[in-house]
């Protein structure tokens, strides 16, 4: 089940953020609250969020080695349905912010937007 993180204040929703919007950011206001970076704060802080697939070292048997030919049969014909950005979102995705202290200590605090587990 996906699951969506929206951050507070601008209601920013990351499934529905696309790389082009990401990379155009303006480095002038942050990404969370909006205030201006340059004239409202001294310093403003970069978040790089690199979301990858994860895959443990294949130990591949023979039977599975049977099997292969139909299952990447499959799974081309899954990604024929698929647009470029679902395809691009199962293998990687990154994301850049620009954030104002107060919004810096807030996503310290709570990076999944809600309290980290001990």
């Amino acid at each position: 089940m996906a699951r969506s993180v929206t951050w507070p204040r601008r209601g920013l929703d990351c499934r529905d953020v696309t790389l082009d919007i990401i990379s155009a950011m303006d480095h002038l206001s942050c990404d969370r609250c909006g205030r201006g970076l340059l004239l409202d704060a001294p310093v403003r802080y970069e978040v790089r969020i690199e979301v990858r697939s994860a895959y443990d070292p294949l130990e591949l048997t023979v039977e599975d080695l049977a099997r292969a030919e139909q299952e990447l049969a499959d799974v081309l014909e899954r990604l024929r349905t698929y647009s470029v950005a679902q395809a691009q979102d199962e293998v990687y995705r990154e994301f850049h912010f620009d954030l104002c202290a107060g919004c810096q200590r807030a996503f310290l605090a709570e990076p999944l937007g809600r309290p980290l587990r001990p």
